[in-house]
């Protein structure tokens, strides 16, 4: 298996890099904190989850796995457009 340490510093290092992302979509001037936190879930549902879903087609993974995923993505977006949103 993989070493545990390299596996939670790989996946924070790459949530910071989401989140760095997100950021530039949010970084106008006019972005309040209902437009992060719906621009967040909206990528997490919409390019996250359903990319994932595409991933899963071809990977002949089960419903629930994008379910619990994506959701998992999504919920993670929130996150960031909610932090991002109070940061602002």
């Amino acid at each position: 298996g993989r070493n545990f340490i390299f596996v939670m510093g790989g996946a924070f290092v790459l949530t910071l890099v989401m989140a760095a992302n997100l950021a530039f979509f949010l970084a106008g001037p006019d972005v309040t904190l209902a437009f992060a936190l719906s621009a967040a879930i909206a990528a997490g549902l919409g390019w996250a989850t359903l990319s994932l879903w595409i991933i899963s087609l071809f990977e002949q993974k089960s419903f629930a796995y994008v379910l619990a995923n994506g959701g998992y993505l999504t919920v993670g977006f929130a996150l960031m457009g909610l932090i991002l949103g109070l940061w602002r």
